[in-house]
Formats: C-alpha cells, sequence, structure tokens
C-alpha cells in the first residue's frame, strides 16, 4: 500500500487543474491506480480535466468583474465621457 501512496501523491503529467482540484482527485485517483489498469487513470484524469475546465468557464461567464469587463469591451469604443446609468443598464442586460 505504501508504494500505491507513492504513485499518487505525484500530480499525473497531463493534468490541467489547479491545487484545489488535485487534492479532492487523489483519493479516486488512489482507487483507479489501485485497479492496475492505465484506461481507468487516464480516464480518471480526463474526467477531472473536464471538470475543472467546464467549472472555469462557467466562473469566466458569470463572474462580476467579468460581466463589467464584457460589458465595458462593448460599448466603449473610443476615449469619451460615459455616464454611468447606460453602463449599469447595459451590464443589468
Amino acid at each position: 500500500m505504501g508504494l500505491l501512496a507513492c504513485e499518487v501523491a505525484r500530480r499525473p503529467a497531463d493534468d490541467e487543474f489547479d491545487a484545489r482540484e488535485w487534492n479532492l482527485l487523489k483519493p479516486v485517483l488512489a482507487l483507479g491506480t489501485a485497479t492496475g489498469e492505465a484506461q481507468i487513470i487516464q480516464a480518471l484524469i480526463g474526467i477531472a480535466n473536464t471538470a475543472y475546465h467546464s467549472k472555469t468557464d462557467s466562473l469566466n461567464e458569470t463572474s462580476v468583474e467579468n460581466v463589467i469587463l464584457r460589458c465595458l469591451l462593448e460599448i466603449v469604443w473610443q476615449e469619451n465621457w460615459y455616464e454611468f446609468d447606460s453602463i449599469h443598464e447595459n451590464i443589468i442586460q
């Protein structure tokens, strides 16, 4: 069992997720590693990568900062004065 713990303790080379997702994946990956099937291990890493990208995409679409930045990119075309009311209305939409 000690060898299994050492194997799983190293992050996979093909991971695309951050430290929190890695900590969540470790116990699941340990179970996958225990099967000895490389396909299962790769499938688990693939699922974790997909879930991470989905979470990141969702956050990029819905975070307040990104909504405001997208709004400003749409309405600000030149250096000028912009009324906050018009910016606010665009953000609400």
